[in-house]
């Protein structure tokens, strides 16, 4: 049985229904669960340079795995 919360044909939480995956940061940090269709709409709640810069200003610390 698949864990739907791993599974990368999990449907968008946007309500499309659309298959989704993680939206990440510069750091490879899972941001959101999007589809194309909300992709977009979820990045404009985000400060643009975390999707282009890893070494972005963070008020806490980042740390690696």
């Amino acid at each position: 049985m698949t864990d739907w919360r791993i599974s990368p044909n999990r449907p968008c939480p946007c309500g499309s229904g659309k298959p989704s995956r993680w939206l990440k940061d510069a750091r490879g940090i899972a941001v959101a669960r999007v589809c194309e269709d909300c992709e977009a709409g979820k990045k404009q709640g985000y400060r643009p340079d975390i999707f282009t810069d890893p070494s972005y200003w963070a008020d806490e610390t980042i740390e690696d795995d």
